[in-house]
């Protein structure tokens, strides 16, 4: 593997404690104070004045706003990510905490305006009308104010104390000393005596830290069943499918097409732990690679040049953004203490996103890093739109990951000529969707009985445990015969967001949706970016029915297993 990629931060900022941060820093505060001003004047006058020019004028001076805040977020995040104990950023991230409690009380201001003004300017509708809809949701002036400012101590602080526990987790293992995400990585060993010592080595650890872990997901999910109820929805997950602009009636059709298609997955861990010689695969088998003896290391300098050519068959954009990442340093990618798990793509300013990954040459690394860029690649297209407009709900964000990973996948297997490389890529695929249906699945599970329980009373390690256990059972089918108890410590989303699993499923099931329609030639590159683009500008729902695709209709989810039966059968046949 090649050591030491870390991403440029510098064309950012040149430093967490550089003069041009606390510059910035100030004229953001400037800018709040400046429309907290035009906002109070609009009170007095809305009915005396040009309404559209007034409220032009405020999301004009909105987005100034929220420019410089994502921009100064992002740095704040990924200095984190990758240096958890950084002083100045944990510093410039606690005055970024005040500095959005003030921004959320401005927010409902401009709500507040929207609502009573009962104004339409077509270029903002679809964002003046989720204003409107969010202020229907407000808790009372006070109430949000005082959540504004326990936020800062509270759940926030409990997402931080999660992050810097699991990024500092030192282990000892192989005779080194390595963090929680580089003894993962070991579960891609070819060896299995090797992985089933890092499972057990991870269940270890995370028996040793239960009590903590459970106490702060115990308090983040109380935090949000008070915010839910008080803000008038009649549970978590309904506040979650607001935000995600998604119907329950859909959701409930996804999970039960889902359900109705766990079988296949069935047949690829059972054909899976037949060429491994297993009579059923243990947890630590799920993604051991296939064939590695007969197949190169894809290095990373071997995933650039893999990845590029493959985006150059979708678009010469999709390319040119792919090529301006990897040379211009927008990717950090060593393992390492003091960095977190997993992968993510963080918008920063302009055209330019930052990636994070923890690649260890396995073919599930360049599906991560691909996938990845398929979201810096949306933050490009999005970034020519107003800036109100650069922000996607989760389950059309996923679209374009599952894009760009699709197609990496297929055209390698498609040129390839090493029956091996085709298996080993094919496996490394159907491996990353039994993650995003089946485990993603259970983990909904998991977080909807945990959130009902912790209504009545807390949940101790035991009963987090138990419930873990529980869910995996009920959707992986018998098709292994370990689980992995500790899941809900494994997953930092647990503590971040409510219901974070079930929008990768939905991304995943509409993404292969588009990737068919666009091999059959019913859409072309163009019509997706249009796609990616319009993300903001509307609810999902309707954005799709443009393509003639109907989310109500089971039959549209049930014909997005179709490749998934396809590469199945194929993998059968190995």
């Amino acid at each position: 593997m090649l050591k030491g990629i870390q991403w440029n931060l510098e064309t950012i900022y040149p430093l967490p404690d550089s003069p041009q941060i606390y510059k910035e820093i100030e004229l953001l505060k400037k800018l709040i104070d400046n429309l907290k001003i035009i906002l109070e004047s609009s009170d007095k006058e809305l009915e005396k004045v040009d309404n559209n020019g007034k409220i032009k004028q405020i999301i004009s001076e909105y987005e100034k706003i929220i420019q410089i805040n994502r921009k100064l977020q992002a740095y704040v995040t990924c200095i984190l990510s990758t240096d958890s104990k950084n002083e100045q950023a944990h510093k410039m991230k606690g005055i970024l905490y005040q500095i959005n409690s003030s921004l959320h009380l401005l927010n409902i201001k401009i709500e507040k305006l929207i609502f009573e003004s009962k104004i339409d300017i077509p270029e903002y509708s679809h964002f003046l009308k989720q204003l409107v809809e969010n202020y229907e949701h407000r808790m009372s002036n006070e109430k949000e104010e005082l959540y504004s400012s326990l936020y800062v101590s509270s759940s926030s602080e409990w997402k931080t104390l999660y992050n810097e526990l699991i990024s500092n987790i030192k282990v000892q293992f192989e005779d080194k000393i390595i963090s929680i995400s580089q003894l993962r990585n070991y579960y891609n060993n070819p060896e299995r005596e090797i992985r089933k010592k890092a499972y057990e080595k991870e269940i270890e650890i995370f028996s040793e830290n239960e009590y903590i872990f459970a106490r702060i997901l115990n308090s983040v999910k109380w935090d949000s069943i008070v915010i839910s109820k008080n803000r008038k929805f009649n549970s978590v997950l309904e506040q979650s499918l607001f935000y995600n602009q998604i119907d329950k009636e859909i959701l409930d059709i996804v999970l039960n097409t889902s359900f109705e298609n766990l079988n296949k997955f069935q047949r690829y861990f059972n054909k899976k732990a037949q060429i491994l010689g297993l009579e059923k695969l243990d947890w630590f088998d799920l993604s051991a690679p296939l064939f590695w003896d007969k197949i190169e290391k894809f290095e990373f300098h071997k995933a650039k040049e893999f990845i590029l050519e493959n985006f150059s068959g979708f678009s010469d954009e999709l390319y040119k953004m792919a090529w301006t990442a990897f040379n211009y340093n927008w990717i950090d990618t060593e393992p390492r203490l003091g960095k977190t798990d997993g992968g993510f793509c963080i918008y920063v300013h302009n055209n330019e996103s930052r990636i994070l990954v923890n690649y260890d040459d396995s073919i599930k690394s360049v599906l991560t890093l691909a996938h990845e860029l398929g979201h810096a690649y949306h933050n490009w297209v999005m970034s020519e739109n107003t800036p109100i407009y650069r922000h996607s709900p989760l389950i059309l964000a996923e679209t374009a990951s599952i894009l760009a990973e699709t197609i990496t996948r297929r055209n390698a297997i498609k040129n390839s000529e090493n029956k091996y490389v085709q298996a080993y890529i094919l496996d490394g695929y159907l491996y990353t969707a039994s993650v995003v249906v089946v485990d993603i699945i259970s983990r909904f599970l998991f977080e909807d009985k945990i959130i009902n329980i912790r209504k009545e009373r807390i949940l101790t390690p035991k009963e987090l445990c138990s419930i873990m256990l529980d869910s995996q059972k009920e959707v992986y089918l018998d098709s292994v015969n370990s689980y992995h108890p500790y899941m809900w410590a494994n997953k930092p989303h647990y503590y971040s967001s409510n219901y974070y699993n079930y929008p990768y499923l939905v991304g995943l099931l509409i993404g292969l949706a588009l990737y068919n329609l666009y091999e059959k030639g019913n859409i072309t590159s163009r019509d997706y970016r249009d796609i990616l683009k319009n993300t903001p500008k509307d609810k999902p729902e309707r954005i799709l029915k443009v393509l003639g695709i109907d989310l109500k209709s089971p039959d549209f989810w049930q014909g997005a297993f179709e490749p998934i039966e396809d590469d199945i059968r194929e993998f059968e046949k190995i």
